[in-house]
């Protein structure tokens, strides 16, 4: 019989709390996560809303679950909530490309494309050729009248 390395030892699991309360909290917790996420990949925002909140309320140093939140506020149409969720996130752990998409999102939605561009911009650096990111540019191009930049970044989406 060789040596098995257990999966605790490998990282591939947390260790489970000694405490059977915070184990269960923990597991329902992760539960909630799980089933948010699967029901915002099925576009079933409002489902998931109160999944992810109890997730970031729970633990709001999560820049996974804050990002998560946000991107399911602003597809609700909740631009303020989303940037209050948002607001926590780049206020503990500085501007990371997710929340910067988020938030261009949310800048286009209220018709302030020059800030939106900004945010997206500072995407543009690290991951140029995200989705999301393109379109969002293609979106503000277009907004701002800035046509053959529009026109790039939509054949550009194409492409992708």
């Amino acid at each position: 019989m060789g040596y098995r390395i257990g999966a605790y030892a490998l990282g591939y699991i947390d260790e489970v709390a000694a405490d059977p309360t915070e184990a269960a909290d923990e597991t329902n917790r992760e539960n909630k996560w799980n089933l948010a996420r699967a029901c915002l990949y099925g576009g079933k925002y409002e489902r998931a809303l109160p999944l992810l909140e109890d997730c970031f309320t729970a633990y709001p140093e999560r820049t996974d679950y804050a990002q998560l939140l946000a991107r399911c506020q602003f597809q609700l149409g909740l631009l303020d909530e989303a940037e209050e969720t948002l607001e926590v996130c780049l206020e503990g752990f500085g501007a990371n490309h997710g929340a910067r998409l988020v938030m261009g999102g949310i800048e286009l939605a209220r018709g302030r494309h020059v800030a939106a561009l900004g945010h997206l911009e500072a995407v543009r650096a690290g991951d140029p050729d995200h989705p999301q990111l393109v379109l969002g540019l293609a979106d503000a191009f277009g907004e701002l009248g800035r046509w053959e930049d529009a026109g790039a970044r939509a054949e550009r989406l194409l492409e992708l």
